[in-house]
This record gives structure tokens, sequence and C-alpha cells, in this order.
């Protein structure tokens, strides 16, 4: 459970994304959804809305994801993840999610840090070193 304050900053229809009084952006992504390449586009449009120019660390629970789609795998280890995320923690905790989270990490190379957690605190004890003096305000 996370200990940080979360405040929700935008909804998709795939995604909630939360600011933690850390300075992360948090991802708690719908139960028992498959990820597509849809999702992704929408979730990254509706997020660089918010942020703007700035970078954040990213906190990403997969822990009800079903699936993630090679295209949605794809996008994400593209160049517009990496023009507004600094690094990113990847939430797993049953099975069926950490192989999520391992396929993702072995087959598309992200141009972040990327990290798998089984504890959201954890996930973001990591993120809070990549976080500058001007997020955390």
């Amino acid at each position: 459970m996370l200990t940080a304050t979360k405040q929700l900053i935008t909804q998709t229809s795939s995604c909630d994304f939360y600011k933690l009084s850390s300075g992360c952006l948090f991802a708690y992504h719908k139960p028992d959804l498959y990820y597509t390449l849809d999702h992704a586009i929408d979730d990254v449009k509706t997020i660089r809305k918010y942020i703007q120019e700035e970078k954040y660390p990213l906190l990403v629970d997969m822990r009800d994801l079903q699936g993630i789609s090679r295209e949605a795998r794809e996008y994400f280890a593209g160049d517009q993840v990496r023009d507004f995320i600094i690094a990113i923690a990847l939430i797993v905790e049953s099975a069926t999610s950490r192989i999520i989270g391992n396929f993702f990490l072995s087959f598309n190379k992200l141009k972040v840090p990327v990290k798998l957690f089984n504890s959201d605190n954890k996930g973001e004890t990591w993120l809070r070193g990549f976080i500058s003096p001007e997020i955390r305000n």
C-alpha cells in the first residue's frame, strides 16, 4: 500500500493517473484489462497534457492487467515516453503480472531505467532517487 498521499489528476478508459506527494506519478490500470496500442496512445496523450514539459518518474501498477499487446510494448519502448518519463517502476504481484512484466522488459528495451517490484512502496522508494528538487515542490 502506498504511504505517499495521492491526488487524482486524470483518467482514461484504461488507467487512473495520480500525482504522489513524493513527486512521482502513479498509474493504476483498470482490473482485468488487456492493454492495447489504442490504450497506450490515449494514456500518453492524456498524461502529457497534464505534465506539459515536466519529466517525472512513473510508478505503474500492473497487478490486475490481463496482458499487454506487442504493439503497446513497442510504443512504450519509443521516444515518446522518454520525453516525459525519467524512470519506471512496474508493480507486479501475481505470477501473471510478473510474467507480463518480465515479458515486457525482455522484449522491449525502454530508453529509461525500468525495474520490477512486488510492492508499490519499494518501487516508489527506488523512483525517489530520480526526482529533481523542482518536482518535489
